[in-house]
């Protein structure tokens, strides 16, 4: 049930996108081949942007993760043992150390957003381009071929790349 529980609809979910991908890709093919070649280059730009990003917020949020959980873990000892902290007068300390945590905590969170959004911004940039270029090359074929590759035949090719 465990297994279950976390593959569940990930699985699934992973199955249908790749297979959303590529029969778009196969379908701009086979409208407008010479349109969908352009674009191919992009396909995997966008999809090592996507692994790094991923692969950065697991990296910074599992260490977020542990940053709070040190402090949970300090504050928990601390308040368990509270009249030996202030008869002690080591008040100051523990919540200097407890800042300490929280600000490598929010450290982590800082990088984390920061990676994010430029790896985000990278994607969409891609995604723009492709768009220009696609309107772009695509009022190029229309003019020039136009008996190969017609409004009709571009513009659904235009936007199953898009989706791919």
């Amino acid at each position: 049930d465990l297994i279950k529980a976390g593959i569940g609809h990930k699985a699934a979910d992973f199955i249908a996108m790749i297979g959303r991908g590529v029969s778009c890709i196969i379908f701009a093919l086979v409208v407008a081949w010479k349109f969908a070649l352009a674009f191919l280059p992009f396909v995997p730009c966008i999809v090592l942007s996507m692994h790094f990003m991923i692969h950065f917020i697991k990296k910074y949020t599992i260490q977020e993760f542990v940053s709070y959980g040190q402090g949970g873990q300090m504050a928990q000892e601390i308040l368990s043992s509270i009249r030996t902290v202030i008869s002690l007068g080591l008040q100051k300390k523990a919540i200097e150390q407890y800042s300490k945590n929280l600000q490598t905590a929010e450290d982590m969170g800082k990088k984390k957003g920061l990676i994010t959004g430029l790896l985000n911004g990278a994607i969409n940039f891609l995604l723009t381009a492709i768009f220009g270029i696609g309107i772009y090359y695509a009022v190029y074929l229309v003019r020039t071929e136009c008996e190969t590759f017609g409004v009709d035949k571009v513009i659904p090719a235009l936007f199953t790349i898009i989706t791919s």
